[in-house]
């Protein structure tokens, strides 16, 4: 989580290290004049591999990583997303901020839903938008980001689901092509996260 600004042929790039693919990585802010200098530059060094959107999406979904408009929205609470962590304890004790009253409610009183990991246990892709069901066929909850994991050589999704419904042993199924699939409840991350920070 650290971002620098330097200059390259005399213009303004930006690096970050998020590690948002679950992994150690780099992300460029490049204006497009020197777009083509970096990445011909990049290309020369063998201990690099470039990552594009649909991969990098990927790596995300398999780290249990969650992506505004998908995951996050502005109904959406920190809470719901099991996103607590990322609210300092400073923050919380300070209060006056923007859904503060909302987020410390459900900090004592709990959430309606919650963000869980599931995966296919036949061949059928999990995609945004899909609905889950109970046995019933009553609708508990939807997927919110969904593919085909390359690691795991399956189909995983995040989706947001009842959590009244988590703590019966019921099975869940998914709406897939006008058929109910069921479905596994998973930890996340999916993958086990392999961050490396420096002690500076």
């Amino acid at each position: 989580m650290q971002i620098e600004s330097f200059i390259f042929n005399s213009e303004n790039i930006i690096i970050s290290r998020s590690g948002y693919t679950g992994e150690d990585g780099f992300e460029l802010s490049v204006p497009n004049t020197q777009i083509k200098n970096i990445v011909e530059k990049l290309s020369n060094h063998n201990d690099i591999i470039f990552c594009g959107l649909g991969c990098r999406d990927s790596l995300r979904l398999e780290a249990g990583l969650c992506l505004y408009g998908n995951e996050l929205n502005e109904t959406i609470s920190p809470i719901e997303a099991n996103l607590k962590w990322a609210i300092s304890r400073s923050r919380l004790k300070q209060g006056n901020f923007i859904g503060y009253d909302r987020i410390i409610e459900e900090i004592r009183f709990g959430t309606s839903q919650t963000r869980i990991g599931i995966k296919s246990i036949n061949k059928s892709i999990l995609r945004s938008h899909m609905t889950l069901h109970n046995s019933k066929g009553t609708t508990i909850g939807e997927i919110t980001s969904g593919g085909f994991s390359p690691s795991l050589n399956l189909s995983i999704a995040m989706a947001y689901i009842k959590k009244d419904y988590l703590k019966s042993s019921n099975e869940i199924y998914c709406l897939i092509r006008g058929n109910m699939d069921l479905i596994n409840i998973s930890k996340l991350p999916f993958i086990k996260l392999n961050y490396k920070r420096s002690k500076l």
